[in-house]
C-alpha cells in the first residue's frame, strides 16, 4: 500500500484583495483620527488599534492553519497556532454538508470529531478533495469505524471528492 502524505491549508487566492481592503479601512480610521477633534482622537486611536489587531489575527489564521496527513496520522495546527495529532482510528464522527446555491455555487464542508476536538474543513481549502477521498478510502479499509459515518455522509463525501467547487 502506498504511503499517504499531503497537507490541507486555507486558500490564498483572494488574499491580496482582502489585505488591500483591510489596509484601506485602517487608512480611513487613521485619517479620521488625525482630522477629528482632540476629545475624539482617543476613541479613534482605540478603534484603529482594535481593527488592526482583529485584522492581523484574521490574516495570520490563513498562514497558521494546516492539516498534515501521513498514513494514518492526522496532525492539525489551528487558526490560533495550537497543535494536536490523532490517528484515523480515533475518529468518532464525520459529518459532510454539500451546499448548492445559485449565488455561490457548489461548496462542501466536512466536520471530523475526535474525542473532545472538532476539525472543520471547507471546499475552498487546498487539497480538500484529496481529504474527502482519503476519508472514503479509510472507511472502505475499515480504519474508520462505520458507526462514525452514515450512508448519506458517504454519498456527500463522494460528491465532494469528484466535483470541483465554484469559487
Amino acid at each position: 500500500m502506498a504511503e499517504t502524505n499531503f497537507e490541507i491549508s486555507k486558500s490564498r487566492k483572494e488574499f491580496g484583495g482582502i489585505i488591500f481592503a483591510f489596509g484601506l479601512c485602517e487608512a480611513f480610521l487613521i485619517i479620521g483620527t488625525v482630522l477629528s477633534k482632540s476629545g475624539m482622537r482617543i476613541l479613534g486611536i482605540i478603534a484603529s488599534i482594535t481593527f488592526f489587531t482583529v485584522c492581523s489575527f484574521a490574516v495570520l489564521s490563513v498562514f497558521l492553519f494546516k492539516v498534515k496527513v501521513v498514513d494514518s496520522t492526522i496532525s492539525v495546527r489551528t487558526d490560533l497556532g495550537r497543535c494536536y495529532s490523532f490517528y484515523i482510528s480515533e475518529i468518532s464522527g464525520i459529518a459532510c454538508e454539500v451546499l448548492n446555491d445559485t449565488e455561490h455555487g457548489y461548496t462542501g464542508r466536512i466536520k471530523i470529531e475526535i474525542k473532545n476536538q472538532k476539525l472543520y474543513l471547507r471546499q475552498t481549502m487546498n487539497r480538500f478533495q484529496e481529504m474527502a477521498g482519503y476519508i472514503l478510502e479509510k472507511l472502505e479499509s475499515g480504519e474508520i469505524n462505520e458507526a462514525a459515518v452514515s450512508v448519506d455522509v458517504k454519498s456527500r463525501l463522494i460528491k465532494c471528492k469528484n466535483e470541483k467547487p465554484f469559487i
